[in-house]
């Protein structure tokens, strides 16, 4: 079995854990506006305005005037991705991280209502640092990335051994990696 974690909105978490009035505001991570930068994330109520990475700063600016800007920190997003691989080598040694807020871990050896227990565990977790999880949970790597795109921001979903093809068939094809 496996599970695929997708830490949701990473940046935007962890700035807000970090400073919690920026809590239910736009906020836009990748500098100040005014100078040459892009933005490197967005919150969801900065895309509502239609904010999205790689835009100019300046133009998100006009976009979400009311948005709060921060720099970002690489070191501490990667202090942040430490925090969340030493929840997860607590259930299991075989990690594969995709990126700094995507990873597939191994349950295999586990029985599914323990695997089912153990993503529970580390979903509490990592949500007691201030961050939320998608999860998804199957016999593949594939189908665990689908099910945790459809668990976003922060749900599970497991989809049971032998039932992938019904799982999968309803679902648009741009739900795929």
């Amino acid at each position: 079995m496996v599970a695929h974690l997708d830490l949701d909105s990473f940046f935007i978490a962890v700035e807000r854990a970090r400073n919690p009035s920026l809590r239910g505001r736009p906020l836009i991570v990748g500098g100040r506006p005014g100078g040459r930068g892009l933005v490197a994330a967005a919150s969801r109520e900065a895309r509502r305005n239609g904010v999205r990475s790689g835009l100019p700063l300046d133009v998100a600016a006009v976009r979400c005037p009311d948005a709060a800007f921060v720099e970002g920190s690489l070191g501490v997003y990667l202090e942040a991705a430490r925090q969340v691989d030493a929840i997860l080598r607590r259930h299991t040694a075989v990690i594969e991280w995709v990126s700094i807020d995507e990873a597939f871990i191994d349950l295999t050896p586990t029985r599914s209502a323990a695997a089912i227990q153990a993503v529970e565990d580390i979903r509490g977790e990592i949500a007691s640092l201030g961050l939320d999880v998608a999860c998804g949970l199957a016999q593949s790597k594939l189908v665990a990335r689908v099910a945790s795109r459809l668990a976003h921001p922060r749900g599970l979903v497991h989809v049971l051994d032998g039932y992938e093809p019904r799982f999968l068939s309803p679902l648009k094809i741009e739900v795929l990696p």
